[in-house]
């Protein structure tokens, strides 16, 4: 069975930083998100949807990409690199360039636009 997974590298030396998307086909609707380790924040959505859908409990994810990965099956869903980013402090603006050009809030899965405000973090 296909999980619709894109598979990152995960023996780079240092973590991928930068902008990724997870795509549902049979919606044609976008999530967008950043991350200092795209690897990592890829696998977590991944493993939220999967324990979810093993669980048969779709609905505690509290997100409609997880209803509709339900609804229409996960391997419908799949997950982009759309951007490396080299500067932690571009992180922001190219996740609000991404959510804006996907049109990922008004027509997906995004609940809101980036913070511009927002300072990263550990994650």
């Amino acid at each position: 069975m296909s999980t619709g997974l894109t598979r990152c590298n995960t023996r780079r030396a240092t973590p991928m930083m930068g902008i990724y998307g997870l795509y549902c086909e049979a919606t044609d609707k976008w999530y967008v998100g950043a991350s200092e380790k795209i690897e990592t924040r890829i696998k977590e959505h991944w493993r939220n949807i999967r324990d979810a859908m093993d669980r048969n409990c779709y609905r505690t994810l509290g997100h409609p990409m997880g209803e509709d990965a339900y609804q229409f099956g996960i391997e419908t869903i799949r997950i982009d690199i759309l951007e490396e980013v080299p500067d932690k402090g571009d992180l922001i603006a190219c996740e609000m360039y991404w959510v804006r050009r996907l049109d990922s809030v008004r027509d997906g899965y995004n609940r809101h636009e980036p913070f511009q405000h927002w300072s990263w973090g550990n994650e």
